[in-house]
């Protein structure tokens, strides 16, 4: 069997979901999972907590407004509603629950703690008990917050770049001389630790681990979601998704291997193993299985379009329009048996 079959059919295998099962409620409007394989789900009248397998954990009626859900390191699931963060236990009892300021986009694990993005300031939240360990502000204000290993990058509304170091000591400015004076949009490290960097001024940028930068790309759209790496240390493969409805991908010097077009703008790009990628769309339901390396493809269509696409080490789980979830496993190393 050729190499170009063997990768299809590893393609084809990797598309049948681990589990398949529906909720009752419908559109769902927040969710989570957590380390521990748990899923919860807010209704805005109730909370639900599953298993990946679909097997129903713990209900209770509770009322909301649920703008964001996401799990703490402690394996609880947050809840913001409108002015509150609001902790919850794998028993859905509630821990703790603070007022908190308008946020300018989702809070997430930094670490130890729970970083809450707010208008000119970071803020760090225990999430054993929701006191504020520490804060830093931007008096200009900040645009976009991302994390790179273990530290946080922080694009300003002055349109400088900054870190927050590990040890969490006021503002580095060494971010200003190893970044372009744009707002940074997308951050990720690759396998040979270079850096991907996708700028508001809508270019590309690739540094390597020392920070010399290697090449840089301008685009005319804006580029739609984080990049993702593909690939091995020793030869990785930069997937980059544009609102022009392509996945763009490059080898580390910057050439471009292979272009695949869309038929919608992309909503969620999954890294599924070191080959494969899995691409969502806004508004049209089927999901694009992509192995780049064999230059193939492979569309399943949905009934409904996807709501949320959430994901933990080890699973991806996409939640229709429609209730029904499905569960997929990643395998993020390589193996001889499914190396294309």
């Amino acid at each position: 069997m050729s190499v170009m079959s063997l990768a299809l059919l590893f393609l084809l295998q990797q598309i049948q979901p681990k589990s398949q099962w529906q909720v009752p409620f419908f559109p769902v409007q927040q969710a989570a999972i957590n380390d521990e394989n748990k899923m919860f789900f807010a209704t805005g009248s109730e909370l639900y907590l599953y298993d990946f397998a679909g097997e129903l954990i713990e209900r209770r009626a509770v009322e909301t407004v649920p703008e964001w859900a996401f799990s703490t390191q402690l394996q609880q699931f947050c809840l913001v509603d409108r002015h509150r963060l609001i902790c919850f236990d794998q028993n859905l009892q509630m821990v703790w629950s603070r007022q908190i300021e308008p946020l300018i986009e989702q809070p997430f694990r930094f670490r130890s703690r729970i970083a809450l993005p707010f208008k000119r300031s970071i803020t760090l939240m225990n999430p054993a008990d929701g006191q504020i360990d520490r804060a830093l502000f931007l008096e200009g204000g900040i645009e976009k917050v991302h994390t790179l290993g273990s530290l946080m990058l922080v694009s300003g509304l002055d349109g400088q770049n900054r870190f927050w170091d590990e040890a969490l000591t006021p503002w580095h400015i060494a971010a200003q001389d190893r970044l372009e004076a744009s707002s940074i949009v997308f951050i990720e490290r690759g396998p040979d630790q270079s850096i991907a960097v996708a700028y508001a001024n809508r270019s590309i940028q690739l540094i390597r681990p020392n920070w010399k930068s290697m090449w840089q790309r301008q685009f005319v759209v804006d580029v739609a979601l984080r990049p993702v790496w593909l690939g091995s240390a020793h030869k990785p493969v930069l997937a980059v998704a544009t609102h022009a409805r392509d996945v763009r991908f490059y080898n580390i010097k910057g050439r471009e291997l292979w272009r695949v077009n869309l038929s919608d703008r992309p909503s969620s790009m999954v890294l599924m193993n070191p080959h494969t990628l899995a691409v969502t769309h806004q508004e049209l339901s089927d999901v694009v299985w992509i192995l780049p390396e064999a230059q193939q493809t492979h569309r399943v269509k949905r009934d409904t379009h996807l709501t949320h696409v959430l994901q933990n080490q080890g699973h991806v789980i996409f939640i229709g329009y429609d209730g029904i979830i499905s569960s997929y496993e990643k395998v993020l190393h390589d193996s001889p048996e499914v190396t294309p």
